[in-house]
C-alpha cells in the first residue's frame, strides 16, 4: 500500500490564538468604560456620558483607543482628539481611573494630521442655525477651512436634520452671510454668477434632476451657494438638497 503524504500542517488542529498583551484595553473594560474587546477595536475610543456643550463628536468621543500595530511599531495607547480637551472632566476622569496619561498627538501613523478629522467633525456638526453660536465660541477647537467648508455644507443639506422642514437650509443664507464677512470673507461683485455658470460647479445628472457638485474652493465656494439660493440658481429637489434650478440648467445649456 503506497504511503499518504504527511502534510507540515494539520488541518484538524484548532488553530494557535497569539493575542498581544493589552493592558490598556484590559483596564478600560475591566473598568466598565466598553463591554468587550471587539466594541472597543470597532469603537477606536471612548464614548464621554457626561452632558456636553453643544452636539459634537469631538465632545462626545474625546479619547483615542490606539490599539497595538506592530506593522507601524504603534504601542498601545490613549490619545486626545484635540489638545483643547485635556481639562474635560471625563478626560481627567478617565485617566485617574486607569492611571494612564492621555496626550494630544500631532500625526497618525500615515503622517497626516491626528486631529483634523475631529476638527472638520466639530465645525460640521455645530455649523447650523441652531448651533452655529456655540461653534464660534469654540473655534479655537477647529480652523478656518474647515469653518468656511462646513458654511458650505450646511446651506447645501436640509435642516430635515435638524428636526425642520426638508425645504428649509440647516444653515441659513443670513447666518452664512454674517460668519463670512465676520471672517474677512468678502463678497464677489458679480454675485458669484461666473462661478456659477462657468467651472465653479461641475454638474452631475442624477435622475431628474442636476446636482451641483461645488468645485469652487474655500470662501468662493461659500460665497457661490450663497448667491446660487439669493438668485434662483439652485433649488431644492424633493429630499431638500440643492439642486441645479431650472434657469440654472438653460443658462448652462443643461435643459
Amino acid at each position: 500500500m503506497n504511503a499518504v503524504p504527511q502534510l507540515a500542517f494539520d488541518f484538524i488542529a484548532p488553530p494557535v490564538s497569539v493575542r498581544t498583551p493589552t493592558p490598556i484595553a484590559d483596564r478600560i473594560i475591566a473598568a466598565g468604560l466598553e463591554a468587550n474587546d471587539f466594541l472597543l477595536n470597532l469603537n477606536r475610543g471612548l464614548t464621554n456620558p457626561d452632558e456636553v456643550p453643544a452636539p459634537s463628536r469631538m465632545y462626545r468621543f474625546p479619547i483615542v483607543y490606539q490599539e497595538p500595530d506592530e506593522e507601524y511599531g504603534e504601542p498601545e495607547a490613549l490619545y486626545l482628539r484635540h489638545p483643547g480637551l485635556a481639562r474635560m472632566p471625563f478626560v481627567l476622569r478617565v485617566q485617574e481611573l486607569l492611571g494612564v496619561a492621555i496626550k494630544p498627538r500631532e500625526l497618525d501613523k500615515f503622517g497626516r494630521p491626528y486631529c483634523e478629522l475631529a476638527q472638520w467633525w466639530h465645525a460640521t456638526d455645530l455649523m447650523s442655525d441652531a448651533h452655529w453660536q456655540r461653534l464660534w465660541e469654540s473655534r479655537h477647537l477647529t480652523t478656518e477651512d474647515h469653518i468656511v467648508h462646513a458654511i458650505q455644507f450646511g446651506m447645501e443639506l436640509p435642516a430635515s436634520w435638524e428636526g425642520k422642514s426638508k425645504r428649509q437650509p440647516r444653515l441659513s443664507v443670513t447666518t452664512a452671510r454674517r460668519l463670512l464677512l465676520e471672517m474677512g470673507h468678502g463678497e464677489p461683485a458679480d454675485r458669484s454668477e461666473a462661478a456659477i455658470l462657468g467651472e465653479g460647479l461641475s454638474p452631475g445628472h442624477i435622475g431628474k434632476t442636476w446636482a451641483l457638485n461645488v468645485r469652487a474652493p474655500g470662501p468662493a465656494g461659500a460665497w457661490l451657494i450663497v448667491h446660487g439660493i439669493e438668485d434662483n440658481w439652485f433649488t431644492r429637489e424633493g429630499g431638500g438638497h440643492l439642486v441645479l434650478s431650472p434657469k440654472c440648467l438653460t443658462a448652462r445649456g443643461l435643459s
